[in-house]
């Protein structure tokens, strides 16, 4: 993302130059137009922060982690239980103009490793998707365990990613500005999942949604306090 930060600044400065500057008369001097702030896009939202720590209101302690995931540089949201061990962490990398899942170690309720899950496919939302546009996915998973001797088992997966747009969202006495709203929905399924994607944060807050596309009474999970935020 560093690369794409580069680009974004020096993308504004062509344009500052190409539009020029407004000549002042009286004073003889050349006006600078004041920088317009970039709109934000999807891709601002998957950005990671590594050393980000918070707590959320099902109990779980969310860490975002870097590291590497089957050979891959990456970037995970590592979620702890509230006896402090380790439950799940879910890779990702920002690639091509894509974020894309990776995969996930599972561990168990001692914190011993229990699975590892790989996304196979070449799945993926783009970095600069435009809300309202939906992106069908369709993937594999091959997950393997050490209960089942290590031995890879395929899953298959479909689901319609629709991005809904951008909103501010106050949670713990933050406000998240620009946050991404997106909602899942798989085949055959009455109810969708809906989540808020917040740029350094990762997933502040997730629920599920009717058939109405009404958020269901006790089936939110969110952000309730910010341990650290680099």
């Amino acid at each position: 993302m560093k690369q794409q930060s580069a680009f974004i600044l020096v993308f504004s400065a062509l344009l500052l130059s190409a539009c020029g500057g407004s000549s002042d008369p009286q004073s003889g001097t050349t006006a600078v137009r004041p920088a317009v702030p970039a709109a934000p896009t999807f891709g601002d939202c998957a950005v990671y922060t590594p050393g980000v720590k918070y707590l959320r209101s099902n109990g779980d302690r969310v860490e975002i982690i870097q590291g590497k995931f089957e050979g891959s540089d990456a970037f995970a949201l590592a979620e702890f239980r509230p006896n402090n061990t380790r439950s799940v962490e879910f890779y990702q990398k920002i690639e091509g103009g894509y974020v894309r899942p990776l995969g996930q170690y599972e561990y168990d309720a001692a914190g011993a490793f229990l699975a590892k899950s790989v996304v196979t496919g070449d799945t993926g939302i783009p970095l600069n998707i435009l809300p309202g546009k939906s992106v069908e996915m369709k993937y594999a998973v091959m997950s393997n365990t050490s209960t089942a001797g290590g031995a890879l088992v395929p899953e298959n997966y479909a689901e319609t990613f629709t991005f809904i747009g951008f909103e501010d969202v106050v949670l713990a006495g933050r406000t998240f500005a620009n946050v991404c709203k997106y909602t899942i929905r798989r085949p055959g399924e009455t109810t969708q999942e809906a989540f808020w994607l917040a740029k350094g944060f990762g997933l502040i807050r997730y629920e599920t949604l009717d058939a109405q596309g009404a958020a269901m009474p006790g089936r939110r999970t969110e952000l309730t306090s910010i341990i650290s935020a680099p």
